[in-house]
């Protein structure tokens, strides 16, 4: 009776870890979806789209392993396994090709022919050793060389955005180091589970790719801090163009009148002389990095004086100090 609740237990549980597990990548890939959308309405980047199209894909194939995995979909080595295998290369060729408009499309560049060769001819491996009579030997080779696309894709991000002293260019370098770090571990990890497995790689259990998984929570948590960064300072610039409009019947305030305006802003708020410096730059569209650049600080001090200026505002966004600067009429006493 022991033996068989633990087997029970040991069923269930695992059933409940494997619900629990593609329920939690459903949920991230939808939120970053819903960032790159509201983003991409505020910057109009078409790396951004591609991000939300890439994180589709991934959405996509996560159902399908779920479906899979909870027993939806029956799968046997010659009917549905074939299958599966050309629809996860599929999803795999189109994650590449995606990664390739994200990194051309952020850098500007259009010489994309030397990296759309190296994903064909890593597909064209891939989907050939599903085709062959020894599929179940040879699927792991494939399924390896496809991400050799997209190391070739990364490492080109990497040299090509060297000379870019952009805040954003040095984000974009140090995501594509860590992704080639992945792409390269994912190919070497498929390797490993081929030569260890003396009966072939085929082997439905082995869905779960740890390496491939840990990248895109590393991307999708990366990119969302990074687009959310973006979308806010279009979003600042946006609203400072409209309140300029608002103001537009008025007489333009001279540098001299600009200044004063910002003292006695500062000195009925009680700022402090460094949270006045701060609320300048804030003001002129200056990210947290180029405040810190600015007045040789760190970052972490930089937001340790916006959060104290954001709380004796009683403001919780930019946009929000921006429309109490310009609304800003000191009262008579």
């Amino acid at each position: 009776m022991v033996k068989v609740l633990q087997v029970w237990y040991n069923s269930d549980m695992q059933g409940f870890l494997v619900y629990i597990f593609n329920i939690a990548f459903i949920i991230l890939y939808m939120k970053v979806m819903e960032v790159c959308t509201r983003a991409e309405g505020s910057t109009g980047l078409r790396w951004i789209r591609d991000l939300r199209l890439l994180f589709l894909i991934l959405l996509v194939r996560t159902v399908i392993n779920f479906a899979f995995d909870m027993g939806l979909i029956q799968a046997d080595v010659q009917g549905m396994g074939r299958f599966y295998l050309n629809l996860n290369t599929t999803a795999d060729t189109l994650i590449c090709l995606f990664y390739i408009w994200f990194v051309t499309d952020f850098l500007g560049r259009k010489e994309r022919s030397g990296l759309y060769f190296v994903l064909a001819l890593c597909a064209g491996l891939e989907f050939a050793a599903i085709d062959a009579v020894s599929f179940t030997a040879l699927a792991p080779l494939g399924q390896s060389a496809i991400f050799l696309s997209a190391v070739a894709t990364f490492v080109y991000g990497v040299v090509s955005s060297r000379g870019d002293k952009e805040e954003s260019a040095g984000v974009f370098r140090r995501l594509c180091m860590v992704a080639t770090g992945f792409a390269a571990a994912i190919f070497m990890e498929n390797i490993w589970v081929y030569l260890v497995n003396d009966k072939g790689w085929f082997d439905f259990g082995y869905r779960v790719n740890p390496v491939d998984y840990l990248f895109s929570i590393v991307m999708a948590v990366w990119l969302v801090r990074w687009i959310r960064r973006i979308d806010a300072s279009a979003e600042n610039s946006a609203i400072a163009r409209n309140l300029s409009r608002e103001k537009g019947g008025e007489a333009p305030q001279s540098p001299v009148n600009e200044q004063e305006k910002m003292e006695r802003f500062c000195s009925y708020y009680k700022m402090t002389g460094r949270e006045t410096q701060v609320l300048g730059l804030i003001l002129s569209g200056r990210s947290n990095q180029e405040i810190a650049d600015a007045l040789f600080i760190t970052v972490g001090t930089v937001k340790h004086h916006v959060h104290n200026i954001f709380t004796k505002l009683e403001i919780e966004r930019r946009s929000q100090l921006m429309r109490m600067f310009i609304d800003f009429q000191e009262p008579e006493e």
